[in-house]
């Protein structure tokens, strides 16, 4: 047998393809629940990089881990050198190509993510001037040259709990994460992601060295006074090259789901009129029309990004409580999914056993609501290769969320 064959047929028998497979889509789940939870737990988003950077040297020793080593029903065994009497033939399955390319999918859409990433942290200033925008940079000899862009970067600061108890930080969170979504849909605008921003909670540094960190040219801050059957929403938008407030607001509305998406629209036309740029908002539809629904979703996300055990049993809890109220939130679904996942992974409160067919049955039944749902693909990716080994549909779905969503690697 060629030399090229008889690797390729010892990968297959040895299934290191399956190893693979399991170990992308585990690295995937580790990668989102950082990302997700380093935030909250006050841990610098440069730790999300070590992350990325375990995975990825990782991933030669699992295959090397796999080549050497099987799984079995009577614990780890060495894989046994093939026989003299073997079949010769490649004998590769749909899936074991299959696999190659999804991995290569997976590469593709981790790379585009990477240098999202890299852009989105340059120290760059962008200024607002009129109805053009440029990047200020250091020089060499300590001046600033300047350089034309045609967008212009937008930072959104966590937003602050200003309510009389202090205890609806996770509403002002959401109200934040929200309006950061609703300005990404501008295609005039680079926004600045949610993990980066986060953390400047309580900044001590100047708008310019915030603008410098995060290569902004502009900053929005706010705060969310919820009381009652009533919310006010502040913002304020300030030029970061002279700490310049561009123009500040207060909404106050009564408490409904339309009235808090309505301000949250405004504030995004708001933005896009003070930075003279086009508006170029797309509409979407409200997430629910149930307000308890909607405050138990936000409360779940809240303690989701905390991650400890007890803060995934309460976002189980609130999740769970969400979908009882709305059976058909999406995204409420898509999050206890992810949830159940957690606790499963993390194994305090519950076990595996109990864990994931729980949420498998939360992303089926968000995928169910809405096909294009590419989070809770990838998730049932993860449950069919890690908890069933059932790897053709595993396959299938990972290849699908990869495609769907390119970004969200």
């Amino acid at each position: 047998m060629p030399r090229t064959e008889s690797i390729i047929y010892e990968l297959h028998r040895r299934r290191v393809f399956r190893v693979a497979l399991v170990y992308i889509v585990s690295a995937w789940v580790a990668i989102q629940v950082a990302s997700e939870a380093f935030p909250g737990l006050g841990i610098p988003e440069i730790a999300i990089r070590y992350v990325w950077l375990g995975a990825i040297l990782g991933f030669p020793i699992a295959l090397v881990f796999g080549w050497f080593y099987d799984i079995t029903a009577q614990g780890l065994v060495r894989t046994p050198p093939a026989g003299r009497n073997r079949d010769t033939g490649l004998a590769l399955r749909k899936w074991d190509y299959g696999i190659l390319a999804a991995m290569s999918l997976v590469l593709a859409a981790t790379t585009v993510q990477m240098i999202e990433r890299i852009r989105s942290i340059q120290p760059l200033d962008k200024i607002v001037d009129g109805d053009e925008t440029t990047i200020v940079a250091p020089s060499r000899d300590g001046s600033v040259d300047a350089v034309s862009d045609s967008k212009i970067t937008v930072a959104v600061l966590p937003f602050a709990d200003l309510s009389p108890e202090s205890d609806k930080q996770y509403f002002a969170d959401g109200v934040h994460e929200e309006i950061i979504s609703r300005l990404s849909t501008n295609r005039s605008l680079d926004v600045v992601s949610r993990t980066s921003v986060m953390a400047y909670r309580n900044p001590t540094a100047n708008i310019r060295l915030i603008g410098a960190e995060l290569g902004a040219g502009a900053v929005i801050e706010g705060s969310v006074r919820y009381a009652g059957e009533k919310v006010r929403v502040t913002a304020q938008l300030i030029d970061t090259s002279n700490d310049t407030h561009l123009w500040t607001r207060s909404f106050d509305r009564d408490l409904t789901i339309a009235n808090l998406f309505a301000i949250q629209d405004e504030i995004a036309e708001q933005v896009a009129v003070g930075l003279n740029t086009q508006l170029q908002i797309d509409k979407i539809a409200l997430p629910t029309s149930d307000l308890v629904a909607y405050d138990s979703f936000l409360l779940g996300k809240y303690h989701y990004r905390k991650s400890t055990p007890d803060d995934l049993l309460l976002s189980v809890q609130h999740l769970e409580a969400a979908v009882q109220k709305d059976p058909e939130f999406v995204d409420a679904w898509d999050w206890l999914a992810y949830a159940w996942n957690h606790a499963g992974v993390q194994q305090v409160w519950t076990t595996p056993a109990e864990a994931y067919p729980k949420a498998r049955a939360a992303a089926v039944r968000a995928l169910e609501l809405e096909p294009g749902l590419a989070p809770s693909r990838a998730l049932l990716a993860f449950l069919r290769a890690v908890y069933d080994w059932d790897w053709e549909p595993a396959l299938l779905d990972l290849e699908w969320a990869a495609k769907a969503d390119p970004t969200n690697s």
